[in-house]
């Protein structure tokens, strides 16, 4: 009970600094070394980027963007925080982030890097805040660094977009001879062409999906 009751005022606040759902995210905006980067979505589990140039995107990368930034958790909160100058590179920050929602706006402002000594000062904890707040956040910059922006790396290079679990039939043709496989049930297949089979392995058919689920083009022609 004595462990349970013996808390400080920062174990009890709440640190989560975003207040925006990451489902709800219809819109992002990446401000970062004076480049800028804009997603857009366009379905439950489809992105597109619009800016420096319109394309598809991986839409789990997204989300794991969304779900990083919006669980962001600060080591400490600076509830009054210095007016003069700026102590924290906040006026002019390193980066912004904006969050928008169905419901709201948020912009995440990454400020300064805290000094730190020692194994710890290759990857400094970092002052931010939500633009048109007062409080300040120091923050890792870990979960700043998970936080993918290049669009490289951001770009579907996938050849074909499916489910493999909801493929029902497939037909494969190649040296003149075509294949064709239907499914009679869960992780059942049979065989339609060359010959009628009405139990086949499974295995063959769902690896032979995920190959092509995973295939992705090395270059484009535009």
């Amino acid at each position: 009970l004595k462990n349970g009751l013996n808390k400080s005022v920062f174990q009890l606040r709440e640190k989560t600094v975003s207040t925006v759902a990451p489902s709800q995210v219809e819109r992002v905006v990446v401000a970062k070394d004076g480049k800028e980067i804009e997603l857009k979505r366009e379905g439950p589990e489809a992105w597109l980027m619009i800016k420096p140039e319109s394309f598809k995107v991986k839409a789990a990368e997204i989300n794991r963007n969304l779900v990083g930034i919006t669980n962001l958790q600060a080591k400490d909160i600076i509830d009054e925080p210095k007016k003069e100058g700026d102590p924290y590179g906040l006026d002019n920050p390193a980066y912004k982030i904006l969050l928008d929602s169905k419901d709201r706006k948020q912009t995440l402002l990454i400020g300064k890097a805290l000094e730190k000594k020692g194994p710890a000062a290759s990857k400094p904890d970092r002052y931010a805040r939500i633009d048109g707040q007062d409080m300040v956040y120091v923050i890792g910059s870990q979960e700043l660094e998970n936080f993918r922006t290049d669009p490289n790396e951001l770009r579907d290079k996938a050849v074909l977009s499916f489910k493999p679990d909801e493929i029902e039939k497939a037909e494969v043709r190649l040296d003149g001879k075509t294949w064709v496989v239907q499914k009679s049930g869960e992780n059942k297949w049979t065989m339609e062409k060359p010959e009628k089979k009405d139990s086949i392995d499974a295995w063959p058919i769902t690896g032979m999906l995920w190959d092509l689920k995973s295939l992705e083009w090395k270059e484009m022609n535009k």
